[in-house]
């Protein structure tokens, strides 16, 4: 008698938010929205405090090395060959249950450990040939929280791309207070030394980026085999190739525009010139790490789905809330900053001798990038439409013209030039990234995005002008 097979039962899937009660949706939008704030806040009010520990602990020329050695980490978080992007927008656009899904993140992983193996020995020459500021040994603890850092926010994307925004949210926000703690620690009672600061960064990152890896795995593919054939491993590899093409030239250039600057400072002045200039670019960069940042992450996916699904309705309302959002949470606390940089300074920095020249140099920055803020809406367009060619084209031609720009000020001398230099930058990109998209759409597509670009212009203008009313006042 044969033995009866029972067939395998898939569990129930959890019904998606957008066929649910528009009550329960709006509880669920704001639930969301709080865990990835309270992530994002967490994380950079650890930063904001534990950067002046580490001004006073290290020294202002050992902590200028560090100011370029944390650039360049977050440059190297950029240059991930779109693996990030390509991993976050391929899983928002997969349907519920695709185990393509789990396919995708798996080699995005090895795609960025493949690419850190090799560049390890050219990190390793060039450090044996140069030998100026860092160790052999410290350029491997580098090169290591580099990779770990990268891979880890392809598994974070992953996590964000299929709504785990609370697992996401946790991972980010104790990632970063135990990677701030144990540092703080070890400097303390180990001895307060640049090797000392690289290698615990570099073991906190390899173990954040673990616990992120199999927490996302399981929750993205626990029904996916992990040895996939070697023909879907080919293919999803040629695919990132394809696609990574022009968003490698995207994250080369936007990474080498927003962190060759530390490089460039540090190299025609010195590095204690970058401490102030690195700590004026961190609080300007704090509104919109900490209140930009969560938004973008919630509402990306949704505009990636309603435009790829060709839904103009769904795009122009979602659009319409991402610019409201995004206006209100990033423009208010900018303007407060603006308003009140020296006080804020002061009792950021105490008396450190470089709160008045930070001051000075985040009230250059912070215009430009409050209106660099909002050119994330046309930017989650243009990657829903897939229009990376253009963007990296438009991101070299930018770059190049910016840091030759931010040499030539820093060789005359003028930081405060360097500030206005990337002030202009942010605010050049956002106004060619909207002419962008005014010539991608036509028809109802058209009419959505002009309408979200009157919103954004006209929600920024307002603000800018109460900003200056208010400045004169007081």
């Amino acid at each position: 008698m044969g033995t009866s097979v029972r067939p395998y039962k898939m569990p129930p899937r959890r019904r998606p938010v957008s066929y649910l009660d528009p009550a329960i949706r709006k509880r669920c939008a704001g639930r969301d929205l709080s865990l990835l704030y309270g992530s994002k806040f967490g994380a950079l009010l650890v930063g904001l405090l534990v950067l002046p520990a580490f001004s006073r602990i290290l020294g202002p020329d050992t902590f200028g090395i560090v100011a370029v050695v944390l650039s360049v980490q977050a440059l190297m978080l950029m240059l991930d060959l779109g693996v990030s992007i390509i991993v976050g927008r391929d899983i928002a656009a997969a349907p519920d249950g695709d185990a393509t899904a789990i396919r995708i993140l798996q080699t995005g992983t090895r795609i960025i450990v493949a690419l850190y193996a090799a560049l390890l020995p050219i990190a390793l020459a060039v450090g044996m040939v140069s030998g100026a500021w860092l160790s052999i040994t410290d350029v491997v603890a580098s090169m290591l929280m580099f990779a770990a850092l990268t891979a880890q926010n392809v598994g974070q994307s992953a996590l964000l791309a299929r709504r785990h925004f609370g697992t996401a949210s946790a991972l980010q926000f104790f990632g970063a207070i135990l990677r701030a703690v144990i540092t703080l620690a070890a400097l303390h009672l180990i001895t307060p030394s640049l090797s000392v600061f690289l290698w615990t960064q570099a073991g906190c990152a390899i173990v954040h980026w673990f616990v992120t890896y199999v927490r996302s795995f399981r929750l993205i593919g626990v029904d996916v085999l992990p040895n996939a054939s070697a023909a879907r491993s080919k293919v999803t590899v040629a695919h990132f190739l394809r696609q990574g093409r022009s968003l490698m030239l995207f994250g080369l250039a936007g990474a080498a525009v927003m962190n060759l600057d530390k490089v460039i400072l540090a190299g025609l002045a010195s590095p204690a010139a970058v401490t102030p200039y690195f700590l004026a670019m961190s609080l300007c960069m704090a509104p919109v790490t900490a209140f930009a940042g969560p938004v973008v992450q919630f509402f990306q996916p949704r505009i990636v789905r309603s435009i790829a699904t060709a839904n103009p309705s769904d795009a122009a309302v979602t659009l319409r809330q991402f610019v409201n959002v995004i206006s209100v949470v990033t423009l208010f606390p900018t303007a407060a900053l603006w308003l009140f940089r020296e006080p804020i300074t002061s009792a950021w920095l105490g008396d450190t001798g470089v709160a008045a020249p930070v001051a000075t140099y985040v009230g250059v920055l912070l215009p430009g990038l409050a209106c660099g803020a909002l050119g994330y809406v046309p930017y989650c367009i243009l990657v829903a439409r897939k229009d990376y060619t253009f963007q990296a084209s438009m991101s070299a031609a930018l770059t190049i013209v910016t840091l030759i720009a931010a040499a030539a000020v820093v060789g005359a001398g003028s930081v405060i030039a360097l500030c206005v230099v990337y002030a202009v930058y942010h605010t050049v990109s956002t106004l060619v990234s909207w002419m962008r998209c005014f010539r991608l759409f036509d028809g109802g597509e058209l009419r959505f995005v002009r309408a979200a670009a009157a919103r954004s212009a006209f929600i920024f203008s307002g603000f800018a002008l109460v900003t200056a009313a208010l400045a004169l006042w007081i």
